[in-house]
């Protein structure tokens, strides 16, 4: 449970060495840089600190050109190493970079002319497709002396009714369906020219959509070749475009090095921006974990001489940022609390009590020892093979201890692969007797509860605050033991006892708050009512049970359909063997997901809700904070704990 204690950081150094400062603090990664200008803006002076203003240029110049790449993505995201000489190196190649960009720029530009293009040759060429049958030029259909010609096409419920009508039969009109196509009519129309107006107001009355071809010198077939080549060199300029970012895609690592070096530049131009700059010193200040002061002030002595460094409590009212600090064992857990919310700086941090019931729950809810032993053999190979991220790797980590709880549960429901392999090992069948089981997940969600309540205690004692320790969580702990004795022969009395000296606490004490004694008693009465949802918070743990038999019942069925699968001879084995392992890695799949997800869900409405505070703002330090490569002094000396 540890929140790493914070110090305030104030430093007050000379322009001159501004620049080298900030690279050393931004190399610890162990400052936290806050606003100081408020404090004295009367003495700053501008600074003209510039701003990287090509990072989203180069950002999207190595999302846009990854695309094109031919180079094998990894399938975990991992850490790139780069030696401190090399980063430095990357600003060298900045111009060439910045020129793959501007290509990169120009091609995605071409590409959406090409698509327009392409656009408007398929609308043409649908437009000309119901007039294939007209072997004559389409720009031939011209007025005459004494006629007007015209094509179009109209709905064939709209014609049937046109050509009942008196108007069309009391003129001098002819019409020639060319094609009909989806219920639409494509025709030609010729009309005598005093009938023309009267007869062009009675179409477009009835939904007639002139079409006009009048730069079609050819036929239609002839007209569609010709767009179909049109299509033919837009495709291979495509193509050219495409293979040109293919080549470009071969700098994108060295474009990644670059955005980070200008990235961590950019920080440091932002972390100015919170100084006080006067024409020859600037004034910081932030936070700083206690155990990094020492390498902090020995690192920037080495830079400067001429540094003023001061480390101090918080003062009152200062809310300091919170950094979580656990052993190997807890760390993976730390994800778990942080998908919640960070506690506040003056709580605890629940990991390393909540690891131990998350890993179970994890292994209740999964609960087939063959599934935990697939994840216990591959996880660690990719670990070692892949080599993935942070993130990715304590997630990774996470699952090799629910994976080892899943092995111990496993074995005491019996379940490997759906199979009951060693029932010397069982100790419950949730199947044929569902009882124990549930007993067993509500006592440990008992103990859940109840180390909650102790957490709580803990924390107002820490505080100072016995008192409350007493009246709000023994009071609780008395009331819900004494009630459980109750029920147990010979204990009972003990049981009354407890049961009546805790619901006397709660309701003398709960409402303590108030002055008036009677909205007191009110108050301890409405807290006592909440003895309800500690009921409702038990009958939540019976998910282990229920998660647990599914996946139990599902890897059952599975082998029972696929046993059939087996009768049909040799094929009937092979198919079998392969619709075995697909559907028992699907069932690991998403039985491991729901477990993951309901392990959370417990702890944080059930556990967390008895004495977590949450408020916590994460600690942001002035740090080599990359996103593609990660930058050391000796690569080779890298590892990946």
């Amino acid at each position: 449970m540890a929140i790493v204690k914070m110090k305030r950081f104030y430093l007050l150094a000379m322009q001159a060495d501004k620049e080298k400062l900030l690279k050393t603090l931004q190399q610890l990664g162990s400052v936290q840089i806050t606003d100081a200008v408020e404090e004295a803006k009367e003495l700053m002076v501008e600074t003209g600190s510039p701003q990287n203003t090509d990072l989203d240029r180069l950002r999207w110049a190595i999302n846009y050109i990854g695309k094109y790449s031919d180079e094998k993505k990894p399938l975990f995201a991992t850490d790139v190493y780069i030696s401190r000489t090399e980063s430095e190196e990357a600003l060298s190649n900045a111009s060439q970079m910045f020129d793959i960009v501007k290509q990169a720029e120009e091609l995605e530009r071409e590409f959406g002319k090409l698509n327009s293009q392409k656009l408007k040759l398929n609308s043409d060429k649908d437009e000309l497709k119901p007039w294939l049958a007209m072997d004559i030029p389409l720009n031939s259909i011209k007025n005459t002396n004494d006629t007007v010609q015209f094509l179009g096409y109209i709905q064939n419920a709209s014609l049937d009714k046109l050509k009942e009508s008196e108007a069309l039969a009391d003129s001098l009109v002819y019409t020639k369906n060319i094609s009909v196509i989806s219920g639409t009519s494509y025709m030609l129309v010729v009309v005598h020219k005093d009938d023309y107006n009267k007869i062009n107001k009675l179409f477009k009355d009835y939904g007639f959509t002139n079409v006009n071809f009048a730069n079609i010198d050819t036929n239609a077939q002839t007209a569609i070749e010709d767009i179909d080549n049109s299509l033919a060199e837009a495709d291979k300029a495509e193509k050219d475009i495409i293979n040109k970012l293919t080549e470009l895609s071969k700098n994108i690592h060295n474009m990644q090095i670059l955005y980070d070096v200008l990235k961590l530049d950019d920080d440091r131009y932002r972390a100015v921006e919170k100084f006080v700059n006067t024409s020859s010193t600037f004034y910081a200040k932030g936070w700083i974990p206690e155990k990094s002061v020492a390498t902090m002030e020995e690192e920037l002595k080495k830079v400067s001489s001429a540094v003023s460094i001061e480390v101090m409590e918080p003062e009152e009212g200062d809310v300091p940022p919170v950094l979580l600090h656990n052993n190997k064992f807890v760390t993976p857990f730390e994800s778990v609390v942080t998908g919640f919310s960070l506690p506040s700086p003056d709580s605890i941090d629940p990991s390393a009590v909540m690891a131990p019931f998350f890993a179970n729950f994890f292994g209740m809810m999964l609960s087939d020892a063959g599934y935990a032993l697939i994840m216990l053999i591959a996880i660690p190979i990719i670990l070692k093979k892949y080599k993935p991220k942070l993130v990715t790797r304590n997630m990774l980590k996470l699952m090799i201890f629910g994976a080892i709880a899943t092995v111990i549960w496993g074995a005491l429901y019996n379940t490997w692969f759906g199979f009951g392999l060693f029932p010397q090992f069982a100790l419950f069948d949730a199947v044929n007797k569902p009882m124990p089981v549930m007993l067993a997940c509500v006592a440990i969600g008992a103990v859940h509860l109840f180390t909650g309540l102790i957490v709580a205690a803990y924390m107002n004692i820490k505080n100072g605050d016995v008192l409350a320790a007493v009246y709000d969580q023994l009071s609780w702990a008395l009331l819900l033991i004494g009630l459980g004795l109750m029920v147990v022969p010979n204990l009972s009395n003990i049981g009354q006892i407890l049961a009546l000296v805790g619901a006397a606490l709660i309701v003398l004490f709960a409402g303590r708050e108030k002055k008036n004694f009677f909205g007191r008693i009110l108050s301890g009465f409405g807290a006592l009512y909440g003895m309800s949802s500690w009921i409702s918070d038990l009958l939540s743990y019976m998910r282990l049970f229920g998660m647990g038999l599914a996946t139990g019942v599902i890897g059952m069925v599975i082998n029972k359909l696929i046993g059939t699968v087996f009768e049909a001879g040799i094929i009937g084995v092979v198919i079998g063997s392969v619709l075995f392992i697909f559907a028992h890695i699907f069932n690991l799949g998403i039985n491991a997901l729901g477990a993951y997800v309901h392990s959370c869900r417990l702890q944080y409405i059930e556990f967390f809700s008895k004495f977590f505070v949450d408020g916590g703002k994460e600690f942001k330090p002035l740090s080599e904070n990359t996103r593609y490569i990660k930058i050391v002094e000796d690569k080779n000396l890298q590892t990946n704990n």
